[in-house]
């Protein structure tokens, strides 16, 4: 047994008019009964009855030996064999996964070194291996060596490895071929791998759309001038290096 947790030991008979188990930890056997057994904490319960159930336990107990006294309707029964407990301590494991963080676009899955393939993480993955997919603890159910049941926690922060780009735009501009704020576009300071800007007015009607990340909305829809009015702009990009597209919204005003 594993110390610190629980155990029960457990007589399969019939016709047992009544049970006392009884413990040995060294100076003869002495009836248990339900309640703390000594000044530790070790628990007991079940101490008359077919299963016997010894929680909170430490290495104290290890050596003790257990028996039961069965009564049958027709008297007293043979003593059942002694029962020999050993108690192991957890081992302590040394080479532990530390914290570490990935790139969105080189997540890997990480290797567990001290494990034996009997192993439950959080993200219900089984085994040696498993692959994050979002920031946050992984924590890995295991069995050591000893049978003693472990956990480990290992924190995977997965991040945006491209360089930080500031993405924006402008609120208003005045397409009046003065030279100056003719066109709307996008303000990036980092490579796109993909852009798509798309120009809706209030109705929701496409009025301009440009894969071109250089390109920009001159204020007309299919050679006619638009209205003064706010028009909603959606971008869909993906900087270069990203691990996945990423999108953008607002609203520009149109004057004149």
């Amino acid at each position: 047994q594993c110390g610190g947790f629980s155990f029960d030991l457990f007589i399969d008979a019939t016709s047992i008019a009544s049970y006392q188990w009884q413990i040995n930890q060294g100076g003869g056997f002495v009836n248990l009964s339900d309640g703390t057994l000594g000044p530790g904490p070790i628990e007991i319960s079940g101490a008359n009855a077919a299963i016997l159930l010894v929680s909170n336990y430490d290495l104290s107990i290890t050596g003790t030996q257990f028996q039961v006294i069965m009564t049958t309707y027709c008297g007293t029964a043979p003593v059942f064999t002694p029962i020999n407990v050993t108690i192991t301590r957890p081992l302590v494991i040394m080479d532990r996964v530390g914290d570490t963080t990935m790139c969105l676009r080189a997540i890997s899955a990480i290797y567990v070194p001290y494990l034996d393939g009997a192993a439950l993480w959080n993200n219900g993955t089984l085994g040696q291996y498993f692959l994050p997919d979002i920031t946050g603890d992984y924590i890995v159910n295991f069995t050591d060596a000893n049978f003693c049941p472990q956990a480990d926690t290992i924190f995977v922060e997965i991040e945006d490895c491209v360089p930080k780009c500031f993405i924006d735009a402008p609120t208003g501009f005045s397409p009046n071929a003065s030279g100056v704020n003719d066109i709307f576009s996008v303000i990036y300071t980092c490579e796109m791998e993909y852009y798509e800007l798309s120009i809706y007015n209030r109705w929701g009607e496409l009025v301009f759309m440009t894969n071109d990340p250089l390109g920009g909305w001159d204020g007309t829809s299919k050679g006619i001038i638009s209205e003064i009015g706010t028009y909603s702009w959606y971008l869909v990009y993906k900087k270069e290096g990203a691990y996945r597209k990423d999108d953008l919204r607002g609203n520009v005003t149109l004057i004149r």
